[in-house]
């Protein structure tokens, strides 16, 4: 066997065993014991993906320290921090400061130990890290053996709240960490969330990355929590220098809310401090980021533009973006709602009603508070933010109302995302939607020539009773809105026009796509040629 060539063993191997196929790794480990070769394809194959706990830590290092093959060979290493389970007692309660602080203990020791043992390896070595935190009572995240879900400690009180006692929890990591230049994309994730800052803190830790998916918790409804974490998330990011060599970017707020009542009020988190938005502006300024996704995201006109900078200013250039994606919350990062209930169709009373939340400066979560009382307000404020439902425990119709654009607010976002579009040359693919009811997706696109999408709908009006007409990607930019039968202001699509012209020479062509909020799709259906006539759909 060590007469044969490697490349011929592998092409054996891959052969014999796919990287996917229904063969385990442990029928692979009689093959090890063959050759060193067939060693070297075992280990390359065993050692490509794996998923460690702080129980078996130790024996990852025993396997990996001093063996520069099995280093190259690990490509993805999932990280799940296993807290302690908690007694009976306190299966039922949300965390308290004893709790975090010794969760904060554990896991800045392990991450520490990590980091610090990664730190040893080559470079070339490209590996992707991504750290889950969660306890036994917690559904084990996605690649958790079978073996550990079984494990998994039953319910043991009929009010057991499971993964709900760290809801409002965070987990903060020192400053000193180690540098890590093999780690070329990192993830974060779990059911119990780092702390914003100490996310942004561990990211810096590693150099060499070239992509980068954040989860951040947002504890939406408690304000006293809400606005420091966002605020110094903000921070965060603005003193963050992302790597040169990081091309994509996913970021997500994971709303602790199961819902928030659209008859609500909403805070202004963008005053006060530095903006997450103007952060997140400047950030993709002076990154190399090609991708860049913003899920459940706050946002507003300082996002795509400054609030300073008059219509011709100039700001830091997105030079390098090539693909944009931005699924924003209803409600502004500065507490404005874009949307309203829709016209002619006011909501019910039951509809409206929310329960209030405290005023400024907001309440803590459940687990902050000494007071049994004040915990227990909050445990309140928290279970009411659920769909409300009537005496009968049926969902209250038409609770979800907020569904088409407030012009006052939808509009000067929209003005600074055409600012922006014209303004970013390199772009090629951009959407900006959120969820609404009705519509399910409201959204606007933007595609530059040569990308294609929606496009059927682009066909001559001669041929578009024939669903099997097709077109070629056209050479030229268009924009798809979503909308329903909500139309914004003429301004907005002269300067959507521009876009083309701007970058292309050509006028950017705005298409309304069928509304789902009339039967007739074709009533509210209409397309403005690239040329600026604008012809009825049918």
């Amino acid at each position: 066997m060590d007469k044969l060539p490697l490349e011929l063993l592998t092409t054996i191997f891959n052969y014999a065993y796919p990287l996917w196929g229904p063969h385990g790794r442990t029928s692979l480990a009689a093959l090890a014991s063959l050759s060193r070769g067939w060693q070297h394809l075992v280990e390359k194959r065993t050692f490509y993906d794996l998923t460690v706990t702080n129980d078996d830590i130790d024996t990852f290092y025993e396997l990996f320290a001093g063996s520069e093959n099995r280093r190259r060979a690990l490509r993805s290493l999932s990280f799940l921090i296993v807290l302690p389970c908690p007694s009976d007692g306190d299966c039922a309660n949300y965390e308290t400061a004893a709790d975090r602080t010794m969760h904060d203990a554990l896991v800045r020791h392990h991450v520490s130990t990590l980091l610090q043992f990664l730190s040893q390896w080559s470079a070339h070595s490209r590996l992707g890290l991504s750290i889950d935190v969660h306890s036994p009572l917690d559904f084990p995240p996605l690649g958790t053996t079978l073996a550990a879900l079984r494990r998994r400690p039953p319910i043991r009180k009929p009010q057991d709240i499971r993964e709900g006692r760290s809801k409002y929890s965070y987990v903060h990591l020192p400053d000193d960490l180690a540098q890590v230049p093999c780690v070329t994309s990192f993830a974060s994730g779990g059911t119990k969330h780092l702390e914003p800052v100490s996310l942004v803190r561990l990211t810096a830790a590693f150099p060499g990355l070239e992509r980068i998916d954040w989860l951040v918790s947002d504890p939406e409804g408690f304000l006293a929590l809400q606005r420091p974490s966002i605020q110094g998330f903000a921070r965060a990011i603005s003193t963050f220098d992302p790597p040169p060599s990081c091309k994509h970017f996913h970021l997500e707020l994971l709303s602790t809310a199961k819902w928030y009542h659209h008859g609500g009020r909403v805070p202004d988190l963008a005053s006060g401090g530095v903006s997450l938005c103007d952060a997140l502006r400047i950030m993709l300024g002076e990154s190399n980021f090609s991708h860049f996704t913003y899920e459940r995201g706050l946002i507003d006109p300082s996002f795509f533009w400054p609030q300073s900078l008059s219509e011709n200013g100039q700001d830091c250039q997105w030079k390098s973006l090539k693909r944009l994606q931005i699924d924003f919350k209803l409600a502004s990062l500065s507490g404005q709602w874009f949307f309203q209930d829709r016209p002619g169709h006011p909501p019910s009373e039951a509809a409206r009603h929310a329960p209030m939340l405290p005023e400024e400066p907001g309440m803590l979560p459940p687990g902050y508070h000494d007071n049994v009382e004040d915990n227990q307000a909050a445990i309140s404020l928290s279970e009411s933010m659920v769909y409300p439902t009537d005496e009968d425990d049926r969902s209250v119709e038409g609770a979800d109302f907020r569904c088409y654009p407030r012009n006052e607010v939808m509009m000067p976002l929209l003005y600074a995302m055409a600012r922006r579009l014209i303004h970013t040359p390199s772009l090629q693919d951009f959407r900006l939607s959120t969820e609404v009811q009705g519509l399910d997706v409201w959204s606007i696109q933007y595609y530059a020539p040569g990308v294609g999408k929606w496009d059927e709908y682009l066909v001559h009006q001669e041929d578009t009773e024939d669903s099997s007409v097709k077109v070629d990607t056209p050479d030229f930019s268009r924009i798809f809105f979503h909308v329903g039968e909500w139309r914004p202001e003429e301004e907005l699509l002269t300067m959507l026009r521009e876009v083309g012209m701007a970058h292309h020479g050509r006028e950017t062509r705005v298409t309304f796509l069928p509304s789902s909020y009339d039967d007739s799709d074709s009533e509210f259906w209409s397309t403005e040629s690239w040329d600026g006539e604008l012809s009825d759909g049918s």
